[in-house]
């Protein structure tokens, strides 16, 4: 046998388990350029590996995917759910503490002049 043939149990490691595959990779004799290759390879494969590993858990267990207003969705074992009570309490005492603001008081700092409702950017 080969120094440059891995065992045939060897050829399936890395895709049960892809670090152990890099390891592997690298403590053979392979030369410079397959291993670099054998490692981009292997990184390819563990993206779509990440990617059935979490449709597996998003599946049959209770993770849960939340789209929180960035690029990137949160992975989250509990979903964060709105409160609207509080929400609603925090408005009532807003209102409350805030004074009523006359049509003499209001703030024309910013305003378009002759143009009301309109605001200079």
């Amino acid at each position: 046998m080969s120094r440059e043939t891995l065992p045939s149990h060897c050829a399936w490691q890395p895709l049960l388990l892809p670090p152990l595959g890099l390891v592997l990779l690298w403590r053979s004799s392979r030369t410079l350029g397959k291993k670099l290759l054998g490692s981009l390879g292997i990184a390819l494969f563990s993206l779509i590996y990440a990617g059935v590993v979490i449709f597996l858990l998003v599946r049959f267990c209770s993770l849960g995917i939340e789209w929180r207003g960035g690029y990137v969705p949160a992975l989250t074992w509990h979903k964060t759910q709105p409160d609207f009570d509080a929400l609603e309490r925090h408005r009532a005492a807003q209102a409350a503490t805030q004074p009523a603001a006359t049509n003499g008081s209001e703030s024309t700092v910013g305003s378009v002049p002759g143009q009301p409702g309109r605001w200079a950017v």
